[in-house]
Formats: C-alpha cells, sequence, structure tokens
C-alpha cells in the first residue's frame, strides 16, 4: 500500500512540477543597462573569423562599433543612427540606407537584438552560473544576450542563426 502510494505521488508530483521546468518564455525586462545606454569591448566569433571592437550605444537606434581586430579592418567604424547606416575607413565615410544591410552580417545582428531587447517584454530567462540570459527573437533571428546577475553588466551576445558569439568585456553603463 506504501509502494502504491508512493509511486501515485511520484506521479501526481511529475505531472504538476515537471511543466515548471521548463524555458518557457517569462515576463521581464532586459536590465535598465541596456536601455540607459552603454559602452564596451566586445570579441565576436563570426563565420570562422574573429573580430576585436569597442562598441558604444547611447539609445536603442544610435550605435559605433569601432573594429580594432583584424589589422586590415582595424579603424574602420560602422555608425547607426536613426535608420541610416555610415560606414567610416581611412577618412572616408559611405552612408546607406540601413534598409539594404543583410540581417545576418555580425554588425546588424549585434545591432538588431539590442534594439529588439530593448523593445521585448517577454524572454526566455535562464540563469547559468553568474549569468542571466536573456533569450527571444529579433530581425537576425533568436538572440541570447548574457548578464553579470549582480552587475546587470552585459557579458555576452549570441546569434545562432548567422553563427555569431561575442564575449563583451569593459562594459560600463552610460548616466
Amino acid at each position: 500500500m506504501k509502494k502504491r502510494l508512493l509511486i501515485i505521488s511520484l506521479l501526481i508530483f511529475t505531472v504538476v512540477a515537471a511543466p515548471s521546468c521548463s524555458s518557457a518564455k517569462t515576463e521581464a525586462k532586459i536590465p535598465q543597462s541596456i536601455i540607459s545606454g552603454f559602452n564596451c569591448d566586445m570579441t565576436v566569433s563570426y563565420n570562422g573569423m574573429s573580430i576585436s571592437a569597442h562598441m558604444t550605444m547611447p539609445s536603442a537606434g544610435v550605435c559605433v562599433i569601432e573594429i580594432t581586430d583584424p589589422a586590415p579592418l582595424s579603424g574602420m567604424s560602422l555608425e547607426w543612427s536613426g535608420g541610416k547606416f555610415t560606414l567610416f575607413y581611412m577618412g572616408i565615410s559611405v552612408p546607406f540606407d540601413s534598409e539594404i544591410l543583410p540581417d545576418s552580417g555580425f554588425a546588424e545582428g549585434i545591432v538588431n537584438s539590442l534594439d529588439a531587447a530593448a523593445q521585448e517584454t517577454e524572454f526566455e530567462v535562464l540563469k547559468a552560473g553568474t549569468n542571466y540570459i536573456y533569450s527571444a527573437v529579433g530581425k537576425s533571428g533568436k538572440y541570447s544576450l548574457s548578464f553579470d546577475c549582480e552587475s546587470g553588466a552585459l557579458t555576452g551576445i549570441s546569434i545562432p542563426s548567422i553563427s555569431m558569439e561575442a564575449d563583451v568585456s569593459g562594459f560600463e553603463a552610460m548616466q
């Protein structure tokens, strides 16, 4: 009898508790540090290439990514502002309408994900070690942003659909 009661109890627990372990979307807001503006350094792994850059994002829709490595691209800046994109390199600036950029480029993917995160209210939120990982879908596909649990600093960006991973360091929120 005790064995039967134990089995029934385990079955009830499994039916009731198992759904709460899934990674369903949760009503959550992204840490304020992303919305209020920030700058950071990042090392990007994109389609087998490693790119080092400094990023400044004072507000959603406004971003500058300055490439520092590899050497042939060092000094190139990519700037987004008000739906316009400008490429700066060796004293030359070339403006584009950002709608002609592919959503699959590493810089466009980063900007799309951060802009989407600033507007999104439902994320899959997981805790992994010392980070919270916020996942949702943006123009460049599914993305995940990792934040330090204590400081709220951005620590990583992942966009699997375009084979892009970025490790973020030196994160500073703007006041």
